[in-house]
């Protein structure tokens, strides 16, 4: 059997939770404070549209990282997700609907196929993952042959709807879309028996699998719900820019592993939590944010991206050899 989480680790859950709090209100203020602009309501709008996307990638990411693995694989794939249905919109003349649902199924394939590498081939997820996202950015350059295919809102009115669209006041559907799938992980991560064995095979697999549970099927489980998270995600981005373009989704999964990592999910696995990850996106995506109204140069701004990851896992590393 598998025991249940101890006082020690949910003591350490909490401290971690109320660390990333504490900088999403530091990093809050800081630009509130220094851009007059910042927290007007266009600003607050781009803000969440941005995470929107950028947090459904990290929502799946999160189950990946917690099962202790990751998925390089989610950016060019988000881009090949929208390729896809560009192309049946715009090429084969494709109704909106279908298009969405070949671009869901083409996730649960990416992640079904993510999974059985890592599982069945005994690759490790970086290995599987790379792999994966090469063959995505591979056959997004041969299908679109580099072209960008409109999905304007005139023409695509159910399509674009999903992020422009509202059916809840004034606020945009693919931010009600992001509250609604956050709300759906943190119920599978903490309320269902597949969320706990999530935790279990990222603390110790090897446990898991002397208490007689499949885990191999779990983890494939957890790379289809990664490669879900990619479809829509890719969806999302596509509908929100009304073009889909090979470069769509380039260095996304960067994004989405600095978002999780910065929510206190630590890439070893085993810990980790939705509530944390979205304060997590929120905060990467209000910091560059904030860069690109004081005009920094978007070089830096990956940089910077790159900082907070490298610092979020060395404060992690340093707490786990106290």
């Amino acid at each position: 059997m598998i025991k249940a989480v101890n006082l020690d680790n949910i003591r350490a859950a909490v401290k971690r939770l109320a660390i990333v709090i504490i900088v999403f209100i530091a990093v809050c203020a800081f630009f509130g404070v220094l851009l007059p602009t910042f927290f007007t309501m266009a600003n607050m709008q781009n803000i969440l549209l941005t995470v929107s996307i950028t947090g459904t990638l990290a929502l799946g990411m999160t189950f990946a990282v917690i099962s202790g693995g990751y998925d390089l694989s989610m950016g060019c794939g988000l881009t090949l997700s929208g390729v896809i249905s560009g192309y049946l919109m715009t090429i084969l003349g494709a109704p909106d609907l279908a298009a969405i649902i070949a671009s869901l199924i083409f996730g649960l394939i990416l992640g079904f196929a993510n999974g059985l590498m890592i599982t069945k081939m005994k690759l490790p997820p970086f290995i599987a993952t790379l792999g994966s996202m090469m063959l995505c950015k591979g056959l997004s350059l041969i299908i679109s042959e580099g072209k960008v295919y409109p999905v304007g809102a005139s023409e695509h009115p159910v399509y674009t709807g999903l992020v422009k669209g509202s059916v809840v006041g004034n606020i945009p559907n693919a931010i009600v879309l992001f509250i609604i799938f956050a709300i759906i992980s943190h119920l599978i991560l903490t309320r269902t028996v597949f969320g706990k064995y999530v935790f279990a095979i990222g603390s110790n697999e090897e446990a898991v699998k002397l208490s007689g549970i499949d885990a191999d099927k779990y983890r494939i489980y957890v790379y289809i719900a990664a490669g879900l998270c990619t479809g829509i995600g890719g969806i999302l981005m596509a509908a929100r820019l009304t073009s889909v373009q090979p470069g769509l989704g380039s260095g996304y999964e960067m994004d989405a592993i600095a978002a999780t990592v910065l929510g206190g999910t630590p890439l070893s696995g085993g810990e980790g939590s939705i509530l944390g990850t979205v304060l997590g996106v929120l905060t990467l995506t209000i910091l560059l944010n904030g860069m690109r109204l004081m005009g920094i140069d978007t070089n830096w701004q990956t940089v910077m991206t790159g900082a907070v990851v490298v610092a979020a896992v060395f404060i992690d590393a340093l707490k786990n050899k106290r």
